[in-house]
């Protein structure tokens, strides 16, 4: 019987020779070719090493996903990091989508008209309508509310600049009143102060809501009743009691929208 040592040596074949290859494909992705290798293998047969390797294909993966494959990196080879880098790309459209976001803001503030000096021979800019309302109770919400057809928002370079006219039916006459304040560009809300108090303004797209504390303001509750008088009695005397209410605590809120 012959035994394992007496087997004859056979010669080497010429695919014996050939150094050991580990598996190895490029695979095209968009126009970044990405060399993907097989875990536990180098490119020339040798046993990886997971970390410098992988960080090279994981480089590679972030490349071509956003960069989160080249941080996601470590110990996962090529093929995972090319996944993870994949999924990069949604986040980065995130981040460019808020970008976009803080840009839109931005773009917000400069479609506003320019505020023309007094005395300008330029054409002023447009005024816009709007509503003034008082917080009341219940019983009297119906008369709290009245329309405003003289509001101008304008900007200079670093500032918004707004005003209108408190309607006769709720002070006795018809009373304007200007604020304006820093803004930042990029801001939904905007705090304006003026002589007259102040107004907190929360903007949605074009849409803009107002909350002013005044002080100082003269309520003629007499004129008011003389405004009133060509109304019906219940709501005249809504009316009255409105500008009583504001009167003694000069707080409203005025909504507008831009063009």
């Amino acid at each position: 019987m012959t035994s394992f040592h007496d087997r004859p040596t056979l010669p080497d074949s010429p695919k014996a020779k050939q150094p050991r290859r580990g598996l190895s494909w490029l695979r095209q992705i968009g126009s970044v070719g990405v060399l993907l290798i097989a875990p536990g293998f180098t490119n020339c047969g040798e046993p990886a090493h997971s970390a410098a390797a992988s960080a090279t294909t994981g480089g590679v993966g972030g490349t071509a996903g956003g960069g989160v494959g080249g941080t996601a990196g470590g110990d996962v080879g090529g093929t995972a990091n090319a996944g993870v880098g994949g999924t990069g790309n949604p986040v980065g459209g995130a981040s460019g989508a808020a970008g976009g976001g803080s840009a839109g803001e931005a773009s917000f503030f400069y479609s506003l008209p320019v505020c023309i000096p007094d005395g300008s021979l330029e054409p002023p800019h447009p005024d816009l309508s709007g509503s003034y309302s008082v917080p009341v109770s219940a019983n009297l919400e119906a008369y709290a509310a009245y329309p405003v057809g003289d509001i101008s928002i304008c900007r200079t370079e670093t500032t918004i600049e707004l005003g209108y006219s408190l309607p006769a039916l709720l002070v006795g006459k018809k009373t304007r009143v200007d604020f304006s304040g820093g803004v930042d560009p990029s801001a939904t809300q905007h705090v304006l102060s003026g002589k007259d108090g102040t107004a907190t303004c929360n903007r949605i797209g074009k849409a803009w809501s107002c909350l002013e504390h005044f002080m100082g303001i003269e309520v003629d509750l007499q004129r008011v009743a003389d405004e009133a008088a060509a109304l019906s009695p219940a709501e005249a005397q809504g009316r009255i009691d409105v500008a009583t209410v504001f009167q003694g605590d000069p707080i409203g809120v005025l909504e507008f929208k831009q063009p």
